[in-house]
């Protein structure tokens, strides 16, 4: 796996964050409040709100270049014991393993930070495999699928949820979230490309058709 470092963003990141967040491959594959083009001007707002404790940003370092971010955000009302998970990564890093090791990195420090925090949740595209396999590597399991929920770029997707819990982590510490190994978990019976959800299937995991929404691997729906 290519070295990298989570750090807090700075304002000197501002020219590789824009050079690479501006690459139609990212926001391809978050909501539409992630701009496309993305100039000068979003890059300046977006590191003015990373700087804030919450929501809980930071930046993907390789070689000492801002080439992605993570975040979680915190839900509010009756979902304020979850936090969702959001990044993307830089084309050119893609495939090498760094943001499966980025994902475990952050739900640690997430749950490390926010003791109330009981589940860290993420909502890639149906048809982004190499976001889910990212999630499920490090330790993600699926809870459903929404058919056909979203419109992107004019085109219909579907929301695949993936969660991880802390109580998963207190009962099974060795689970997938630190060691990476997919040994101990079954496939879930989905057909051909279809993640781990733990040693049987559970009722959760499967496809859901809905009505309306909930609230290349360049990250989930959602914002970092």
């Amino acid at each position: 796996m290519q070295p990298f470092t989570l750090r807090t963003f700075r304002q000197d990141d501002l020219d590789a964050l824009v050079k690479h967040a501006n690459d139609p491959t990212v926001a391809a594959h978050l909501t539409d409040a992630f701009p496309h083009p993305y100039t000068e001007a979003n890059g300046r707002a977006f590191l003015q709100e990373a700087i804030k404790d919450v929501p809980l940003r930071r930046c993907i370092d390789i070689d000492g270049e801002c080439c992605g971010a993570i975040g979680l955000h915190p839900k509010t009302d009756l979902w304020r014991q979850n936090m969702e998970l959001g990044y993307w990564l830089a084309k050119g890093h893609r495939g090498k393993g760094i943001m499966t090791e980025a994902i475990r990195q952050m739900v640690e420090l997430g749950f490390a930070e926010f003791q109330e925090i009981t589940r860290i949740y993420a909502t890639p595209f149906g048809s982004n495999i190499a976001s889910q396999k990212a999630l499920e590597k490090a330790g993600f399991v699926l809870e459903a699928k929404l058919i056909g929920t979203l419109v992107k770029n004019g085109k219909v997707e579907d929301e695949w949820i993936y969660a991880v819990r802390r109580s998963s982590i207190q009962e099974h510490p060795s689970r997938t979230l630190w060691s990476g190994n997919m040994d101990q978990f079954a496939p879930c019976p989905e057909g051909p490309v279809t993640p781990a959800c733990g040693t049987t299937a559970p009722p959760s995991c499967k496809a859901i058709d809905a009505v309306t929404p909930t609230a290349t691997l360049s990250g989930t729906m959602g914002l970092t």
